[in-house]
């Protein structure tokens, strides 16, 4: 089953991968985030990172801009996925890219997942 070409609107939350990287003159900015993935393996429930590409533009690409690699934010926007055939493995590779359309820096409790 193919996804490209399908948008959801997600919420999600994570750390940056990177320092944003300003790009256009119309305060475009873009970085990969990491959110925690919960999965349950030998009885046991893991957290793995499953990466996001955020691009942002105007006001909001001007805030992505302010954030620095490991800061933690929540963003909404409209998800969709680039796929493609892997040269090493020949699997199918699905890339999550997500559309801001709203983000906000916070700080997680001590006892949540970090």
């Amino acid at each position: 089953m193919s996804m490209k070409g399908s948008r959801y609107i997600c919420s999600v939350a994570g750390k940056l991968g990177d320092d944003p990287k300003e790009f256009g003159n119309n305060g475009g900015a873009s970085v990969s985030m990491a959110v925690d993935v919960p999965i349950r393996r030998d009885g046991a429930t893991v957290y793995e990172a499953e990466w996001h590409q955020l691009t942002a533009f105007g006001l909001n690409g001007r805030k992505l801009l302010e954030g620095t690699k490991g800061s933690y934010l929540i963003v909404d926007g409209s998800k969709s996925f680039d796929e493609y055939t892997s040269k090493k493995t020949g699997e199918i590779v699905r890339k999550p890219n997500i559309l801001v359309s709203s983000i906000m820096f916070e700080y997680p409790n001590d006892n949540q997942q970090q």
